[in-house]
C-alpha cells in the first residue's frame, strides 16, 4: 500500500467514526427532545390544574365572605334583640 492509500484509509476510518458519533448524538438529541416534550406536557397540565385550583379558591373565598357578612349581620341583629328585650323586661 502506498502512503496515499494508507492516508485515505485513515481518513475513511475517521469519517466512519465521525458518522457513528453523529448518529449517537442524533439519537441522544431525539431522546432529549422526547423528554422535553413530556416535561412540557406535564408543565401544561400543572398549569391547568393550578388555574382550576385558583378558580375554586376564589369561589370558596367569595362564599366565605358572604357567610361572614351574614353571620356579622345576624350577630348585630341578635344583640339588638337582646338589648330590646332586656330594656323591655327591666322596666
Amino acid at each position: 500500500m502506498s502512503d496515499e492509500e494508507a492516508q485515505l484509509d485513515s481518513i475513511a476510518t475517521e469519517v466512519s467514526r465521525m458518522a457513528y458519533t453523529a448518529d449517537l448524538i442524533n439519537r441522544e438529541v431525539d431522546e432529549q427532545t422526547r423528554l422535553l416534550d413530556s416535561i412540557g406536557r406535564h408543565v401544561q397540565n400543572a398549569g391547568e390544574l393550578t388555574q382550576t385550583t385558583v378558580t375554586q379558591v376564589k369561589g370558596i373565598e367569595r362564599d366565605s365572605e358572604q357567610r361572614t357578612f351574614f353571620i356579622c349581620f345576624l350577630t348585630v341583629f341578635l344583640i339588638f334583640i337582646f338589648i330590646f328585650l332586656f330594656l323591655k323586661f327591666n322596666n
